[in-house]
């Protein structure tokens, strides 16, 4: 259930960031930068993206939406198994966690 929430929560964090910060603001900043929406995003897709990547270290047969599989397989750090059942994390994703573990992210 957890992870369903966050799969939905990253799927859509950035249209509702964008439009719950558009009406605050007004027309003061006619919307964000890019760079000011990838500092928003960033620690959203990072924590989402960890809490996918230890369910899949937990159970590689846990159910992935088909959207954040392709996601995590873009960025390398899932892995198909070959039986086609499931995902295992890549070396990239055990890099990853570690990084995350390490710095206290």
């Amino acid at each position: 259930m957890i992870l369903e929430s966050l799969v939905g929560l990253s799927l859509i964090v950035n249209v509702s960031v964008e439009s719950a910060i558009q009406p605050a603001l007004g027309n003061a900043t006619n919307g964000l930068s890019t760079p000011q929406k990838s500092s928003v995003m960033q620690p959203l897709v990072r924590t989402a993206t960890e809490c996918i990547l230890r369910a899949v270290a937990a159970d590689p047969l846990v159910k992935l939406d088909t959207d954040v599989a392709y996601f995590l397989g873009k960025k390398a750090h899932i892995l198909a198994r070959a039986d086609g059942q499931g995902h295992d994390i890549s070396d990239k994703g055990r890099d990853s966690l570690a990084d995350i573990d390490t710095l206290g992210l």
